[in-house]
Order: structure tokens, then sequence, then C-alpha cells
């Protein structure tokens, strides 16, 4: 399934991703965390530039767009994650946008 991910929905996906799991669940997490890094191409377009705590990036790339294929049990990883943060009532503002795409679009 391909999704549309601005780059501050892909660092924030990567944010929510499981730092642990079963060795099939952490296979799925490394081939995510490799989809949703920004391309050496994209790095230099977007002036993005990572610390150890923060990434920032040009104000013209914040809207830009790529296509990220995720398989099923990806999008299930991010969906669960996200019902999770809205069950614990702990979605924040930067999740709204993600939750719409994965979670409403599937209802």
């Amino acid at each position: 399934m391909k999704y549309a991910l601005t780059i501050p929905e892909r660092y924030r996906i990567m944010q929510h991703l499981p730092q642990e799991g079963d060795r099939l669940t952490m296979h799925d997490v490394k081939d995510m965390l490799e989809a949703l890094r920004p391309t050496p191409k994209e790095t230099e377009q977007h002036g993005i530039v990572e610390t150890a705590n923060q990434v920032r990036w040009s104000p013209e790339g914040i809207d830009k767009t790529a296509e990220i294929d995720f398989t099923t049990p990806q999008v299930a990883l991010v969906v669960n994650k996200l019902r999770q943060l809205e069950s614990d009532k702990k979605l924040t503002v930067m999740d709204l946008d993600l939750y719409d795409k994965f979670v409403e679009d599937k209802t």
C-alpha cells in the first residue's frame, strides 16, 4: 500500500516504531526505517540536518511528499500504534494527519 508522506510524517512514524519485538516484526521495522529515511538527494534538496536530539529541514520541504510503499503488516504496525495512542489519550497534534491517513482511511 502506497502512502504520500511528508518529511515530518516520515520522521513521526519512525519515532513510533517499536524498538524491540519478535524477529518478523523487527524485519518489518528495519525495512520501514530504510524506506522512511530521506534519500541523500532529499537530504540535500530539503536541507535536512539530523542531530542527536532533533531533525531540521528547510521550510520549502515541509509539504513535499514521497510515495512510501508498505506491506500490510507494516501498515498494521502504524495503525495499531496510532490506535493505542488514541485509546490512551496520548495522541498529539503532530499525529493527527497520520491518524487520518492510516486509521480514518481504513474505517
